[in-house]
């Protein structure tokens, strides 16, 4: 399932309206988010911690900076602690102001994409009005 579901983000990441937008598959999170060791052990344990996690999917935009993780939460994702992996993410991307969408293995592709859709278009500049008096049918 989550291969479908990379292909279908493509699939929509190849659309012109989203031309701005890269996906990545499997990334560390130190990666792609600036973290750097600390001195103290409880630190450095978190760091490395962080430093070893991955995203299934994440979309930049064009300056490598992500935009959007995608958690696919599949029947292998529901280990050990995944709880608590999930909770570090989550606060890390509600810090760093990176939407994150969890999509779980229940959903079928066409509606995964229609989520993933939905987050891209709210990242999207809003389109401007038209002027008055140049509406579509005059």
């Amino acid at each position: 399932m989550e291969i479908e579901i990379y292909r279908g983000i493509r699939e929509i990441l190849s659309e012109p309206k989203y031309s701005q937008f890269l996906l990545l598959a499997q990334v560390s999170l130190g990666e792609i988010f600036n973290t750097r060791p600390y001195d103290d052990r409880a630190a450095a344990a978190a760091y490395y911690a962080f430093n070893a996690r991955r995203s299934d999917l994440v979309i930049v935009n064009t300056d490598g900076l992500p935009v959007l993780i995608i958690e696919y939460q599949g029947g292998g994702h529901f280990q050990k602690s995944y709880y608590l992996r999930d909770e570090i993410k989550r606060r890390v991307f509600q810090k760093a102001k990176v939407r994150a969408l969890e999509i779980a293995e229940n959903l079928n592709a066409p509606e995964a994409a229609a989520r993933v859709r939905e987050q891209l278009d709210a990242l999207l500049p809003a389109s401007p009005a038209p002027a008055a008096g140049q509406g579509a049918h005059q």
